[in-house]
């Protein structure tokens, strides 16, 4: 089975692109996700850790006080559920007696 890169390569060459453009975006792209991903996970960690106070997270990850508030933002941002894709239409609700 092909990697990620080779698949992403493969498909804009057979979209027209150039091979060298095509290695670029392909790399450009599986680095920019693999970063995200990675972001991701320390942001996730930082907030699963708060609890055990801001000084214990920011030696963990070597940053300063803001950016740990600002990883579990973050990850509080991507966990919770969006307004607009809760159920309003009212089916299921029971009036109050």
């Amino acid at each position: 089975m092909p990697d990620l890169l080779t698949t992403i390569r493969e498909a804009l060459v057979a979209e027209g692109a150039s091979p060298a453009t095509a290695e670029l975006l392909a790399s450009d792209f599986v680095h920019k996700a693999r970063r995200k991903v990675e972001r991701d996970r320390r942001d996730n960690e930082a907030q699963r850790l708060l609890h055990l106070g801001w000084p214990v997270v920011a030696e963990r990850f070597s940053v300063c006080k803001s950016a740990v508030y600002k990883m579990a933002k973050r990850a509080r941002a991507r966990s919770t559920v969006s307004r607009s894709s809760v159920d309003r239409s009212g089916v299921g609700l029971t009036k109050p007696e």
